[in-house]
């Protein structure tokens, strides 16, 4: 599974309701954070969480990457593809009329230009 996260408490809560879900389940889980620029901040992010999830979720086999560049979608398929991923989880913000408009969200974008299933948890 990959799980596409921007590091925010809100993806801890889904990731939370996945692994509920999934209970009695054995899978592995990608963490992936999707960035348009190279940040040393995103790995600082990535240490936090592996201790958070070490802790949370001891059995959890996990790995977590950060996929950069400008053509995001194109790079997170080509990740699909590679570590033959058989689902995507993600959460979805509720976001005003504005922004749906005029800057379509990472889930749509990724719903509309990937042949995986997903999970899209709502917070």
């Amino acid at each position: 599974i990959g799980f596409i996260t921007n590091f925010e408490q809100r993806d801890l809560v889904a990731f939370n309701s996945m692994v509920e879900f999934l209970t009695g389940f054995t899978y592995k889980v990608y963490f992936i954070h999707l960035s348009n620029d190279s940040n040393q901040w995103d790995e600082i992010q990535i240490a936090g969480v592996k201790e958070y999830f070490k802790r949370q979720y001891p059995d959890l086999e996990s790995s977590y990457c950060v996929i950069n560049g400008d053509d995001l979608i194109n790079n997170l398929n080509n990740f699909i593809t590679e570590r033959k991923l058989d689902t995507i989880a993600m959460n979805s913000r509720k976001r005003n009329i504005f922004s749906r408009l005029f800057n379509p969200s990472i889930a749509n974008k990724v719903m509309i230009n990937t042949k995986t299933p997903m999970f899209v948890f709502k917070g």
